[in-house]
């Protein structure tokens, strides 16, 4: 029984040891199963990235967004209509103008005389127009008889005359206003070695006084050592009186004296600072004096350089004066020398109307005469027209010489100073208008579903950070950016590759709003537009 009991519990006991088994492979099992946490936070991550995946979503199918836009302003580069040299510039770089206004000059001198030399050749056409027109007249008059023909011969012989008279009349006005110009071109002279005279006399005055200014400061600084002398004796009168009475007050406290002879010595040393007080006060008197006289010299020391000044002035003036009145004198000779010329042009005219009145009309074709005077009228009326057109152009390039601003704007890109030749090939300056920025967006040909003039536009400045202006689509480019460049892109080649392309958009701003005035060309900024859809 014992043995069987003892079996029995063997038998009971011995599958034991295997129960332990599945219970180690437990916590296994319990490991390879995730968190209850981490599930957690992913499904919280996934409903955060849809929630926000669907709100972009939402937001991409009512706006259209992009920052590849930049603000544009109109400007206006101004070029020379003429060629010439600036002969003043009347504004700086970054300098507000008003429409209208003066910016620069152009040396109008060559424009003036071509102007003169316009309504010159306009007036000797009209001479010859209407010369023509008598030729006309006098070669029809003349088609009928002898006589009449002669008697037109004559009259054009007395015309002839009348204008040589007038040339000699004309010469006649040339020399007296000649002699008038001698004469004042003499009284220049006269005036200008007067002033000459006078700068000289000015020089001689002014050295004068700068000599009796330099004697004054040497005497002034003469008082000033004096004065400084006249302190230290008084100084060392005071320092000797000042210890005596003390010296003297101790014997009197100490009875060795009598109080008497004590107070004459504080007496002497209270003179001897009164006496200090005045040689300090006349020091700085005579110090005060040697200023003011120090001033006197340096003003005629300057009074004499600009004397000097005045003397090399008036010496040009003379020198100028001197070559108008050579220039008057050739003047007057020439008038002479015209006039001679005319009188002799007169004379031959005379002889050419006794010639004239002396000759038989020869038989001609009247009908070609006529012909031939009226192709002659045309064509000196034609001349006419032409110099009128001369003198148009002539005075208009005389109005380009005076630039103006064309638009309110600021000025930017200035490149011309006084004295620089300028042609109408290449720009001065340019203005930019500082009112009416806009933005120009490129958007992707992918965003245009649903742009419309008239969006709502919300636009960011990179340079002002948190400030959001409100703007609305103008207008749409009609084709893409890449259309319009100098070299467009050629699709119908092999190795084409497709590439988004973009549409610019001009964008205008609501007015009123804050810091419009400024935006600046060229700043960058994003573009939110509500698309219509």
């Amino acid at each position: 029984m014992p043995t069987e009991t003892l079996e029995s519990q063997k038998t009971e006991t011995s599958p034991q040891p295997s129960m332990p088994e599945p219970i180690a492979q437990a916590p296994e099992k319990e490991k390879k199963k995730p968190p209850i946490t981490a599930i957690s936070i992913a499904l919280v991550l996934i409903v955060i990235g849809g929630i926000l995946g669907y709100r972009m979503w939402s937001f991409n199918q009512t706006h259209a967004v992009t920052d590849d836009a930049e603000i544009s302003t109109d400007t206006v580069s101004l070029i020379p209509q003429v060629t010439g040299t600036i002969a003043q510039v009347y504004v700086h770089d970054n300098q507000a103008v008003k429409a209208g206004q003066l910016l620069a000059t152009i040396d109008p001198r060559q424009f003036l005389a071509q102007e003169q030399e316009a309504q010159a050749n306009l007036d000797a056409a009209l001479a010859e127009a209407k010369s023509a027109g008598v030729g006309v007249d006098l070669t029809a008059a003349t088609g009928n008889a002898q006589i009449l023909q002669n008697q037109g011969v004559v009259g054009q012989a007395e015309s002839g005359i009348m204008s040589a008279a007038a040339n000699v009349a004309k010469a006649n006005a040339g020399i007296e206003n000649a002699a008038a110009g001698r004469v004042s071109a003499k009284a220049s002279i006269l005036f200008a070695r007067s002033a000459y005279s006078s700068a000289q006399a000015g020089v001689s005055k002014a050295e004068a006084q700068l000599t009796a200014a330099q004697a004054i400061v040497r005497s002034a600084q003469a008082a000033v050592a004096s004065a400084n002398s006249n302190v230290s004796t008084a100084q060392s009168t005071y320092n000797l009186a000042e210890v005596t009475a003390r010296r003297y007050q101790n014997l009197y406290q100490q009875g060795a004296i009598s109080r008497q002879v004590a107070d004459e010595k504080a007496t002497a040393a209270e003179i001897a600072s009164s006496g200090l007080a005045a040689a300090k006060q006349q020091l700085a008197a005579a110090e005060a004096n040697l200023a003011t006289q120090q001033a006197n010299l340096d003003s005629a020391q300057q009074g004499v350089k600009s004397a000097n000044d005045a003397v090399q002035q008036a010496r040009a003036q003379v020198q100028v004066a001197e070559s108008q009145s050579n220039a008057a004198s050739a003047g007057y000779n020439q008038a002479l020398a015209e006039r001679s010329a005319a009188q002799q042009a007169v004379n031959e005219a005379q002889q050419r109307q006794k010639q004239a009145e002396g000759q038989l009309a020869q038989a001609m074709t009247s009908n070609t005469q006529i012909s031939v005077s009226k192709a002659q009228q045309l064509q000196a009326l034609a001349k006419v027209e032409q110099a009128r057109a001369a003198l148009a152009q002539a005075q208009l390039n005389l109005s380009y010489t005076k630039i103006y601003a064309p638009i309110d704007g600021m000025v930017t890109n200035k490149q011309i100073d006084p004295g620089q030749l300028v042609s109408p090939n290449a720009p001065i300056m340019t203005l930019v208008q500082q009112k009416g920025a806009y933005v120009v967006a490129n958007y992707k040909e992918t965003q245009m579903d649903g742009i419309v003039p008239g969006d709502k536009v919300e636009v960011t400045v990179d340079a002002f950070p948190g400030t959001t202006f409100q703007a609305t689509v103008q207008s749409i480019q009609a084709g893409t950016g890449s259309s319009f460049t100098l070299l467009p892109p050629d699709n119908a080649s092999g190795n084409f590759t497709k590439v988004v392309q973009r549409i610019p958009v001009k964008i205008v701003f609501v007015p009123g709003q804050k810091l419009l005035d400024q935006l600046r060309d060229g700043m960058s900024v994003t573009a939110v537009t509500s698309v219509k859809n």
